[in-house]
């Protein structure tokens, strides 16, 4: 093999000198076909072949390429044989030594054999034994991993599998913070398993379906409180009654311990008495025999009161109640991120609840309208609802927020305002009307004391103070009427000591020396006084003041508005007075005793104005002392009525309808008169008078005289009036008669009786039965009639006639009075052409100095129409 690699670069060598020997031995070989030659013999691309040939043609010697071409073919011949020819020894050699290497190349081969069968024999277990090291590294590896991959994805099995335990607990909440879990925590890692895809696309069922059913859970808990609103209700308006019937007493036993303070007298008095609660919560007093009552019960609202502080009228009536659902579902919507649409659906829904309990006003009976058993379960049902929503105000200021509270209030102010005014409008019942009052101010104390405004109560319950007070005066003026109607117009006759102090104590009346005389004892009144006094106008007043209680109204206000409605009353009888003295003609008596009675009527007004200031002064104290310790200020219950302005009783509403009774009685009077001088028929042309003054005459004054005499309880100031008026009435019939028209003639005897008459009438003027005139008062009322007949039956012509010039001229201190200055130049002339006219008729006339008496008639009348009266 030495050989032969020695030998390589010697055929080099014989080439390249075989080369350069075929261009020395070939001169016949042009130089462009050597040129091709040698691009044939160095071309490495067979795809330049083409080229050359296509030059070798071109040129056109294919013949002498061809020829040189076999000519370097046989030039390479040669060489190849000296070079073979040069080593063929060397050949030799090499194949010997190949020889003998294939003897040791056999050996070598036969031991591989050997050697590999050994191996593969040997080797046959171990790898047996590798691929189970393998298959078991495999399982190894794999059963790692699967156990990372379990790891992952036991966290999120175990969470989903408390989520679905969770569902059937319907606990929502902590399923969907599990559920959040998984979608943050393990979601992401696991989302080249298909089972989390499945469980991501389940996710947005499980949301959908927490959400339904916590809709649900919240509309049942929304029913749940819909059932509990009235139990709540009625709970803490129990509570707020009570807090405030505890404080009503501690001022009862307050005043009671003042009292007996000062007065121990009052405290042994006191001793046998109790305070208790009445059912609808008033207090009323209970004889009980032990000693020591006052102060057991002082002790026991001492502890009662003691045991209640802090004083205050909340009561969380709703403690009983779960408010986890609202809770739970507002949390729920926050990490659903539908709070907003949670709240809303919370706030329809409790809009659409108060619409239902605002409605059931439709539905009650028309069987309850006498009752208010029917309104107490609707208002305590308002009272628990805006109770309920004050606590989950408390516990989510966003879902139950003061402008959504304040939407629900108002609503509701309005359809409560609403219901019980169209419900008790026409009522006419004055013990329901004071019964829904009270539960109107309970509805008020209680809802305050949560916060809600409950000022358009008060408003109401001042229509319910009218409605009220409208009742009780149509009621007091019906029993007005009736007594009024009923009264025998007598005066109150005492037989005893007994009727006495009971007319007394029913009519506060006082007459020096009363109690001195002898029975039966005589009251200028009749029955009727003490009745509409006692039994009507104090009466009216309690029950006024007894619908004011717990209003906190001060002591002015509630004088005030008593005074006012008293007024309104005294109205009314005094309408009533008129329509019974108009409607049909009544008798002088009752005339005059009505009259009375009007009068002490109008006196007892002082009685009454002190009453009512007595009343309103405790009734404002009881008030201030039992609000003093309570829930903040009441003081909007005070209505605006004219603070601090003082209304006063007007007792000139009697005095109008007396004064139209004293009216009627001067017409009556004037009737009577009348009635007696119809019956007066005079014989103007009376030749001599009878010496006596005439029947009629008589018996009227008799009858005056009598009638004055026996109304001695009749008011000095009216009989005197009435007096007054009578003679002045008779006075002018008189007058009027004596100038009648209707006679044309008078004779002297005529006029003469008619003075008898005038004197009767002037006798009875200066007997007055009346006390109290000044002297010659009621005289002068038949003056000017006396003065006419005086001056002409005289005749005194020329006194008169001189009065009249003298009246022209100024008059001198020291002149006499006139005697005929009531007399009147008109009606003399009157008097004088009548007895003139009966001169005329008399046969005799004018026969003695005829022409005389003619002249001197017809002077006097001259004289007389020259006269301006």
């Amino acid at each position: 093999m030495k050989s032969i690699v020695s030998t390589e670069p010697s055929v080099n060598t014989c080439e390249d000198s075989k080369s350069s020997e075929s261009s020395s031995a070939n001169p016949e070989i042009s130089a462009e076909q050597e040129f091709c030659l040698y691009e044939l013999e160095t071309l490495s691309d067979s795809s330049s072949i083409g080229l050359v040939l296509r030059a070798i043609y071109d040129t056109g010697s294919v013949h002498k390429f061809t020829r040189a071409l076999d000519k370097r073919i046989t030039h390479y011949d040669k060489s190849i044989l000296r070079v073979c020819t040069h080593h063929y020894q060397g050949f030799l050699d090499s194949l010997k030594q190949l020889r003998g290497l294939k003897e040791k190349c056999a050996e070598i081969r036969k031991n591989a054999e050997e050697t590999n069968q050994l191996v593969q024999e040997e080797s046959r277990a171990l790898l047996k034994r590798s691929s189970e090291i393998v298959r078991y590294r495999k399982l190894q590896r794999n059963a790692n991993n699967a156990i990372q991959q379990i790891s992952m994805c036991l966290p999120m099995l175990e969470n989903y599998a408390q989520l679905e335990k969770l569902m059937e607990q319907k606990k929502y909440l902590q399923a969907l913070k599990v559920l959040e879990d998984l979608e943050h925590n393990y979601l992401n890692q696991l989302h080249k398993y298909r089972f989390a895809h499945q469980f991501a696309k389940s996710t947005g069922p499980i949301r959908d379906q927490i959400r339904e059913r916590s809709y649900s859970e919240l509309t049942d808990f929304l029913e749940n409180l819909m059932k509990s609103s009235e139990r709540i209700g009625a709970d803490a308006s129990k509570h707020v009654d009570e807090f405030y019937t505890k404080q009503q007493l501690c001022t009862i036993s307050s005043k009671r311990s003042q009292a007996c303070s000062v007065d121990p007298t009052l405290s042994r008095k006191q001793q046998s008495l109790d305070i208790k609660l009445s059912a609808d919560g008033s207090v009323i007093k209970t004889n009980i025999s032990t000693s020591n009552s006052s102060q057991n019960l002082q002790q026991q609202l001492a502890n009662s009161t003691e045991k209640h502080q802090p004083i205050h009228c909340r009561f969380d009536a709703y403690d009983k109640l779960d408010f986890g659902p609202v809770h739970r579902c507002c949390q729920i919507f926050n990490v659903l991120g539908d709070r907003e649409k949670f709240e809303v659906y919370y706030r329809k829904q409790r809009f659409d609840q108060i619409q239902l309990i605002l409605e059931r006003h439709t539905y009650l009976s028309k069987e309850n309208l006498n009752s208010i058993n029917s309104f107490i379960p609707y208002l305590n049902t308002i009272i628990g609802f805006f109770i309920i929503e004050d606590r989950i105000a408390q516990m989510q200021s966003t879902l139950v927020t003061e402008s959504h509270k304040e939407e629900l209030w108002e609503l509701t102010l309005c359809r409560i305002t609403e219901t019980i005014t169209s419900h008790f409008g026409n009522c006419t019942n004055v013990d329901l009307i004071f019964e829904m009052k009270k539960l109107i101010l309970l509805l008020s104390l209680t809802i305050k004391s949560y916060g809600y405004n409950p000022n358009p109560f008060y408003n109401l319950l001042q229509n319910f103070r009218d409605k009220y007070s409208e009742i009780l005066i149509e009621k007091y003026a019906i029993k007005f009427k009736e007594t009024l109607e009923s009264d025998d117009c007598t005066p109150i006759e005492t037989k005893n000591e007994e009727e006495y102090r009971q007319v007394i104590s029913e009519f506060p009346i006082y007459r020096r020396g009363i109690d001195h005389e002898a029975f039966p004892r005589k009251f200028p009144f009749s029955r009727f006084v003490p009745q509409v006094y006692s039994l009507q106008a104090k009466a009216f007043i309690t029950d006024c003041v007894r619908f004011m209680e717990d209003l906190q109204l001060s002591q002015s206000e509630v004088g005030d508005t008593v005074r006012r409605y008293c007024n309104v009353l005294f109205a009314r009888w005094s309408d009533e007075l008129k329509m019974f003295i108009g409607c049909q003609k009544r008798s002088l008596v009752q005339l005059i005793q009505i009259t009375i009675n009007m009068g002490y009527l109008e006196r007892s007004c002082e009685f009454l104005e002190r009453i009512i200031s007595e009343a309103a002064r405790n009734l404002s104290e009881t008030d201030i002392s039992n609000f003093s310790g309570g829930s903040g200020n009441l003081s909007a219950l005070a209505f605006d009525d004219t603070a601090g302005h003082f209304v006063a009783l007007k007792n000139q509403l009697f005095r109008d309808s007396r004064s139209e009774v004293e009216q009627l009685i001067d017409e009556a009077f004037r009737e009577k008169v009348q009635a007696f001088l119809d019956n007066l028929n005079y014989d103007w042309e009376l030749q001599h008078p009878t010496g006596v003054a005439s029947d009629n005459i008589s018996d009227m004054i008799t009858f005056l005289t009598s009638t004055f005499i026996n109304f001695t309880n009749l008011p000095n100031v009216l009989a005197r009036h009435i007096c007054m008026q009578a003679c002045k009435f008779l006075a002018e019939r008189l007058h009027s008669m004596l100038l009648s028209p209707k006679h044309k003639a008078i004779s002297m005897g005529a006029l003469e009786q008619f003075s008898l008459d005038v004197m009767q009438c002037e006798l009875f003027a200066a007997q007055c039965p009346v006390p109290g005139f000044e002297d010659n008062a009621l005289a002068i009322t038949f003056a000017h009639l006396r003065q006419l007949l005086d001056l002409v039956m005289g005749p005194d012509w020329t006194t008169f006639f001189s009065e009249r010039d003298a009246s022209q001229q100024q008059r001198t201190e020291n002149s006499v009075a006139p005697k005929y200055t009531r007399v009147k130049a008109s009606n003399a002339a009157i008097l004088l052409e009548k007895i003139v006219e009966y001169e005329k008729r008399n046969a005799g006339f004018f026969a003695l100095n005829r022409g005389d008496r003619h002249k001197l008639y017809e002077t006097i009348l001259k004289k007389l129409r020259s006269f301006n009266d």
